[in-house]
């Protein structure tokens, strides 16, 4: 069982399963009785500001960590790894790598149209003092390329795109908290002062709605 995490600041979720009789959830990870989610949240204070550090000091072993080009760091990469933790993260277009082996770039047909010039590879980075081996996708869609970087080999292609794509959830999320609800601007710093307010924020609307 693995679990899955989007955005390191806020959220662990728990997402259904790509293979089917099993559920990507961190083994005994707390779970909201309602709705079966693993918990989780991390307020950022002055001793870990960084997110990467805020995310390296709570990794969890068997989840899968999913984020964007921000959390780009060697030392991130290894440090999942170290803790047993697996991890689907976008890259930067300006790395340099060495192409180990170059593997059969198949997915569903369904969807060739949309994912354009896929490459599947095993690669090595130049600047990577851990020297490790990993699975890198790249492929382009609406004139954008995308390039993902992953140490699970048993995930196909489509696989990694789903979960990639499980990430814009959470995207989603903070633009309506942000957009819609109008938290643009945080009340106070404290932990305290930010959990009364996220909390009134997400409480008023479903009185509203009710």
């Amino acid at each position: 069982m693995r679990g899955i995490f989007c955005r390191s600041l806020f959220f662990r979720l728990a997402i259904p399963s790509l293979n089917s009789g099993d559920c990507y959830v961190a083994k005994n990870a707390p779970r909201n009785d309602r709705t079966g989610c693993v918990c989780g949240q991390t307020l950022i204070s002055a001793a870990n500001h960084d997110e990467n550090v805020a995310l390296i000091q709570r990794l969890v072993a068997g989840v899968t960590y999913i984020a964007d080009r921000g959390y780009q760091s060697f030392e991130l990469f290894q440090q999942i790894q170290v803790q047993s933790g697996h991890f689907v993260i976008r890259l930067r277009n300006r790395l340099k790598y060495n192409v180990l082996q170059s593997l059969p770039a198949e997915h569903f047909p369904a969807v060739k149209r949309i994912f354009l010039e896929v490459t599947d590879e095993l690669v090595q980075f130049q600047a990577d003092k851990y020297h490790c081996l990993y699975r890198c996708i790249q492929f382009k869609t609406r004139k954008t390329t995308f390039i993902l970087l992953t140490e699970r080999f048993d995930l196909t292609i489509f696989d990694r795109f789903r979960l990639y794509a499980f990430r814009w959830q959470v995207e989603l999320f903070f633009r309506y908290f942000k957009r819609t609800l109008g938290v643009i601007h945080l009340l106070h710093q404290s932990a305290n002062g930010l959990t009364i307010q996220f909390y009134v924020v997400m409480i008023v609307p479903v009185l509203v709605l009710r």
